[in-house]
């Protein structure tokens, strides 16, 4: 008899292991967004604690206050719907912030990462067609024609605009980012 000829597992428990704890059905609401989703939750628990980076936490009240402020801000600047927002800073709140304002203000984000060339930076930013590039706290000097924000949290400008819900049309469609995955370009 062949070793490949001997069971280890029963039918019964075959089935379970192919079918029952690989039933993945689940029943969600399919023209929900990311925004929609967060805002709901928001409604259902502002004061429990939706991030947390280092010592320092935001709770879906505050995270959700932040990144409308910055929405508005940024619409301010000429972002709307389809818009192409380039994020370059490293992990922190800010960068949460930023990435859910971005998808609130119905644009579509760019994350770049701060350890590429300038020229790979120049690229992607003209290539994607970004309209505005956000940062933290760091002195970037490389010459965009675009406007860039500094979205540290000490930045008043920001945070004290408006904070109600962004009213843009979103749906389940629309491009939420765009990533590019080669380290060469041509």
């Amino acid at each position: 008899m062949c070793l490949k000829d001997f069971e280890i597992v029963t039918d019964e428990e075959m089935n379970d292991i192919l079918y029952k704890f690989n039933d993945f059905n689940a029943k969600y609401p399919y023209n929900a967004t990311l925004v929609s989703l967060f805002e709901e939750q928001v409604q259902k628990t502002p004061d429990n604690v939706a991030v947390v980076f280092k010592d320092t936490s935001l709770t879906y009240k505050e995270l959700n206050d932040k990144a409308n402020a910055l929405a508005h801000y940024m619409i301010s600047y000429g972002v709307k719907k389809d818009t192409v927002v380039a994020l370059r800073m490293p992990k922190s709140l800010e960068m949460v912030i930023g990435i859910l304002a971005i998808i609130k203000a119905g644009a579509c984000y760019l994350p770049i990462n701060l350890g590429y060339p300038e020229e790979r930076v120049k690229y992607m930013v003209s290539d994607s067609g970004a309209k505005v590039l956000l940062f933290l706290n760091i002195a970037d000097d490389m010459p965009f024609d675009i406007p860039k924000i500094d979205i540290s949290l000490s930045n008043n400008d920001i945070y004290m605009c408006d904070t109600s819900n962004c009213d843009i049309d979103i749906s389940p469609e629309d491009s939420l980012y765009i990533i590019y995955t080669s380290r060469f370009y041509w």
